[in-house]
């Protein structure tokens, strides 16, 4: 549970206040419409593949059964794809490899660009006619990614890489069931081994993303847009200006519309942007979001969402009413929420973010209200600078020592339950252990189920009422829902509560459900919990049923990668800091030198994070951490004692050192795309000539061939090994998340070397056009 899905909407005496609309379709007074762009491209390239794949699909099937091609359904589609000589060629006895083949020829690069550009396009009119008013819309800003900082093409890299691995991993499976499949109906052996494929090009350098923002800056799209808006000002910042489009939206935001009254709204599938949205300095701000699950989209009132925050904090039950700055309140949550989940910095082994949020705010209310006579909060404003208060930050980050020390103490809990961080804080006025938790959770739907039948009775609920930590419990683990929003009760009296239960079953005539429970992890396809998704989506054959595994690390390959618990008991600590960051933790009772300098990486880490969100406007800048996981809290704080006021203050301004102020020494759009790809083949096939034929030599520097490390020997290596030596995937819910040895995180310097070899090619006027780079005026 994160901010959205907490602050979203909160129950305020029997009134719902929503700050979320789902299946929004209303026409705004927006007057600054604000479009992080590539999400929309990689929306239209799934909706493409999956209809063009499911077109030649439904053709095979109708060839093996030996139907008809030629009827009103089919000639619509041959139709709409200009397919209709393909239509006219395919006969009954057709070879499917050759219907395979004419499809793969028809819906070549070339086409598939064009499809993608024209779905990406119509549906930023989509989102204009269907939102915006023509009278009163004033700006349109479409923000491309350029290239990022090093910290976004760390993670850039490492996804990529498993995506090429996991790729030729399931070829090797596909090769396996090859006769199998071959035996199949509906020509599925065909229909898995040739899917139609678009390689993702949504990198700055790829030529698709050049022809695209050629299109975008084009006449014609240009005035389309303006049609009926001639007063509208279209600000387009494509690939070839650098940073991340939700980094250009907030600074475009943040030097042009400060402290406007103007109505702003923001559309982006990232939650990123809806804690960036919650720091701007401007009140009427919409987030817009395009919700992947329901296909619907969603509508979030961000001066709302700050007010119900604020409401909590102000209004918790378990201490006095308070007045707090909302302004400041809001600051000190999205601090919170960067802290403990973000893409740069990995999480905290014993912290669950989306398990405990509710503990985390409460111990952060707890630490403001120590503060209260001094005014302190966790971030300072100075004059619309912000920092962090180191002082705030310790006493918050010792006050959440006892869930780690839980989470150590009851490891085992912790990687046998998957909602035993939830289960924690649900009984947070008991020790829940190993021989405890079934009963505790058994008992609390006993008593529920024992109160929804005294409601339903009309009977005597004093002793419910009376009942503060079953109603504490049963506040923080119901799933109350009031029109389709999750409502969060944890404020309301125990009588408000019960009141709320008998509104909903006399308005629903059902109760809200728990929604705890004591499912365990499940690490083969055998269990329960598998065997119903299976079922669900119809998952019948042994070659699917092996992909399903991978996928999904079970049996072997929950072996094969590692997949078991990061256990992290008592005795397991130092293991950990030698596996995972190579040091020793102690020198006698103190953090060894070594030790020191993982926390200070880690510390600089969450500063660059902060710094990040709250006052870089930087595009660029060299900082990443090097390390595959975060120290523990315990030895965090050890460190956090250790030092003063001016180390933290040092380390906070230091992050100055990381800024770029010479684009022509940082990554080119062409550049970036080598540096986070995987080179094989469909990469190679993106790169100019020039480049391509640079990395296929013969005399290809030392650096870059140890850089781009081979992928095909990684998956041989993998296919071969019971156990992998090279994947590491302890303790990770996605395969996305493993770690690959031999995937390395390159320091500054090797970053010189790289683009130092890479510079030895010769420009040709197709990789210079590729290559510009240039900061945006904001």
């Amino acid at each position: 549970m994160g901010v959205l899905e907490f602050f979203g909407t909160l129950l305020k005496n029997n009134v719902t206040s929503s700050s979320i609309k789902t299946d929004f379709k209303e026409k705004m007074n927006i007057d600054h419409f604000f479009l992080d762009f590539n999400s929309i491209i990689y929306g239209s390239k799934a909706k493409i593949l999956s209809e063009v794949n499911n077109f030649m699909i439904s053709v095979l099937k109708t060839m093996y059964e030996k139907k008809t091609i030629n009827n009103n359904v089919f000639n619509e589609l041959f139709k709409k794809y200009e397919m209709q000589e393909i239509q006219a060629e395919i006969k009954p006895d057709t070879d499917p490899m050759k219907i395979v083949t004419m499809f793969h020829e028809h819906f070549d690069d070339k086409r598939l660009d064009k499809m993608i550009i024209a779905v990406t396009i119509n549906t930023v009119f989509h989102l204009i006619r269907t939102y915006c008013n023509n009278k009163t819309i004033k700006t349109l800003m479409l923000a491309l990614d350029g290239v990022p900082s090093k910290g976004k093409m760390v993670e850039q890299k490492q996804r990529r890489y498993l995506g090429a691995i996991t790729e030729e991993y399931k070829k090797k499976i596909l090769g396996k069931y090859k006769n199998h499949l071959l035996e199949q109906k509906n020509f599925i052996y065909l229909v898995k081994k040739y899917p139609i494929e678009w390689v993702t090009k949504m990198t700055p350098g790829t030529e698709f993303m050049n022809k695209l923002s050629g299109y975008l800056r084009s006449e014609k799209i240009q005035n389309k847009l303006k049609l009926n808006r001639s007063q509208m000002k279209i600000v387009l910042s494509d690939i070839y200006e650098v940073g991340e489009g939700e980094k250009k939206i907030v600074n475009y935001i943040n030097k042009y519309l400060y402290k406007t009254k103007d109505t702003v709204a923001v559309y982006s599938p990232d939650a990123d942007v809806i804690l960036l949205c919650m720091i701007l300095s401007i009140n009427n701000v919409y987030y817009l979001r395009h919700n992947q699950q329901t296909s619907l989209y969603d509508l979030i009132d961000v001066k709302m969402l700050k007010e119900n925050i604020a409401y909590y904090i102000n209004n918790h039950p378990s201490f006095s009413k308070e007045t707090f700055d909302i302004h400041r309140i809001n600051y000190d949550i999205v601090c919170i929420s960067t802290l403990f989940g973000n893409d740069f910095v990995p999480k905290i082994e014993s912290l669950n973010v989306k398990q405990g949020f509710q503990h985390i705010l409460d111990t952060y209310l707890r630490i403001l209200l120590k503060f209260k006579e001094k005014s302190y909060y966790l971030v300072k404003v100075n004059d619309d600078h912000f920092s962090m208060s180191f002082v705030f930050l310790k006493n918050m980050l010792r006050a959440l020592l006892p869930i780690e020390e839980d989470f150590i103490k009851h490891n085992n809990v912790y990687n046998k339950y998957i909602n035993a961080g939830k289960i924690k804080d649900v009984f947070d006025y008991m020790e829940i252990t190993e021989k405890n938790i079934v009963p505790t959770v058994n008992n609390l739907k006993n008593e529920y189920r024992d109160l929804t039948h005294t409601i339903q009775t009309h009977g005597n609920l004093s002793y419910f009422e009376n009942h503060d930590e079953l109603m504490k419990s049963l506040k923080k683990s119901l799933n109350i829902v009031i029109d389709d929003q999750c409502v969060n009760t944890t404020y309301l009296s125990n009588k408000e509560f019960i009141q709320l239960l008998i509104d909903v079953y006399s308005k629903t005539r059902e109760f809200p459900r728990i929604n705890i429970n004591l499912n365990s992890y499940s690490h083969h396809m055998d269990d329960q919990y598998h065997k119903k998704k299976l079922e669900q989506n119809h998952v019948t054959d042994p070659y699917d049923k092996e992909i399903y595994r991978f996928d999904n690390m079970l049996d072997e390959y929950y072996v094969k990668f590692n997949n078991s618990p990061l256990v992290l008991t008592q005795n397991r600590i130092i293991p950990f800091y030698a596996e995972y960051f190579h040091v020793k933790l102690f020198d006698g009772e103190s953090l060894s030198k070594d030790a020191k300098k993982v926390m200070h990486d880690y510390l600089e880490g969450i500063l660059w994070v902060f710094n990040s969100y709250f006052n870089d406007k930087t595009y660029v800048n060299t900082w990443c951490y090097l390390h595959e996981k975060s120290p523990l809290l315990t030895h965090f704080v050890m460190y956090l004692d250790e030092i003063d006021q001016k180390v933290f203050s040092d380390t906070f301004n230091g992050l100055d050192k990381y800024y770029v102020s010479d684009l022509s020494t940082y990554f080119t759009p062409l550049e970036q795309l080598m540096y986070v790809s995987p080179i094989v083949d469909n990469v190679l096939n993106l790169l100019p000539k020039n480049y391509r034929q640079f990395i296929e030599s013969d005399d290809l520097d030392p650096f870059l061939k140890k850089y781009f490390i081979n992928i095909n020997q990684i998956v041989d290596k993998l296919w071969s090994e019971k156990v992998s030596s090279e994947v590491d995937c302890k303790g990770m819910a996605y395969m996305t998340k493993c770690i690959v040895k031999s995937i390395s995180k390159l320091s500054a310097k090797d970053d010189k070397l790289f683009l130092k070899a890479i510079r030895k090619v010769s420009q040709t006027p197709e990789s210079i056009k590729r290559s510009k780079n240039a900061e945006p005026k904001y």
